[in-house]
C-alpha cells in the first residue's frame, strides 16, 4: 500500500513539473520586444537645474521617473538620452541597494549624448516589482519597473517537502495497520480462510493443547493413585 501511495505521488509530481515546463515554454514563445525611450538628467553639473530624474521625453523628466511595465520574458529594448549631457548608466536594482550587483541587468558602459540615443536592452526573466536607477546618480535618477509574472514559479524545493510528508504519512499508516493486527486466541479450523488463521498457527495451538491435556492427565492419574493407596 505504501509503495502505491509513493508511486502515485511521484506520478502527480511529474505531471505537475511537465505542465509547468510547458507553460513556461509557451510564455517564452509569446514574449515580445518592448521599445522604451528614456531621457535622464541630474540638473546639470551642479545638480541644481531641473529637470532631475527620468522621463519618456525631455519635457517629462521627473523624480521618481515613469513606471515601466512589461511581461516576464519580454525583451526590454531601451534607447537612452542624457538631457544634461552628463554620463549616466542604467541598471535594474533587484535588491534595492543602489549598487550594481551580480545578476542585476546593467549597461556595460555609460551614455552622455542628448541627441544620439544609446541602445541597450535585456530579457526580463525575473518577475516582480523593482527599481531602475542610474548607477552614477542612484539617489536622484530612479523609477519603478514592473515585470508581470507569466506563469507560476516552479521550484523542486517546494515539491520535495510534500513528497517527504506523503512518504512518512504512508509509512506510519502502514506500520500502524500491521502492528495493531492481533491473532485470535483460538484458531478454529473452520476459520482457516480468515486473515491470520493459517495451518502453522493451528498446528502450534493443537500441540500446545495436546501438551496441556497430557500434563493434566498425568496429574490426575497420579492423584487417583495416591487416593487408592489411601483406601
Amino acid at each position: 500500500m505504501t509503495g502505491k501511495i509513493i508511486l502515485a505521488t511521484i506520478v502527480v509530481l511529474l505531471i505537475g513539473i511537465s505542465a509547468a515546463s510547458i507553460r513556461i515554454q509557451e510564455a517564452k514563445a509569446a514574449a515580445t520586444t518592448v521599445n522604451i525611450t528614456l531621457y535622464g538628467s541630474t540638473g546639470g553639473i551642479f545638480h541644481q537645474t531641473p529637470p532631475i530624474g527620468w522621463g519618456f521625453s525631455a519635457a517629462t523628466i521627473t523624480t521618481p521617473g515613469p513606471t515601466i511595465t512589461i511581461n516576464q520574458y519580454d525583451y526590454l529594448n531601451l534607447t537612452l538620452y542624457s538631457e544634461d549631457g552628463e554620463h549616466h548608466q542604467f541598471f535594474v536594482d533587484y535588491n534595492n541597494d543602489s549598487t550594481i550587483d551580480p545578476g542585476d541587468p546593467a549597461m556595460p558602459t555609460t551614455f552622455s549624448s542628448s541627441t544620439v540615443g544609446t541602445v541597450w536592452g535585456f530579457n526580463a526573466t525575473r518577475s516582480g516589482t523593482f527599481t531602475y536607477r542610474c548607477a552614477i546618480h542612484p539617489s536622484m535618477m530612479y523609477g519603478t519597473l514592473i515585470v508581470v509574472q507569466a506563469v507560476a514559479e516552479f521550484s523542486p524545493f517546494l515539491i520535495l517537502p510534500l513528497f517527504i510528508i506523503v512518504t512518512v504519512v504512508a509509512s506510519v499508516a502502514y506500520r500502524t495497520k500491521h502492528s495493531t493486527k492481533k491473532m485470535p486466541s483460538i484458531p478454529y479450523l473452520n476459520k482457516t480462510h480468515d486473515a491470520g488463521y493459517d495451518s502453522k498457527n493451528i498446528i502450534e495451538w493443537m500441540k500446545n493443547r495436546e501438551t496441556l491435556l497430557i500434563r493434566n492427565f498425568a496429574i490426575l492419574k497420579r492423584y487417583n493413585g495416591i487416593r487408592n493407596k489411601g483406601h
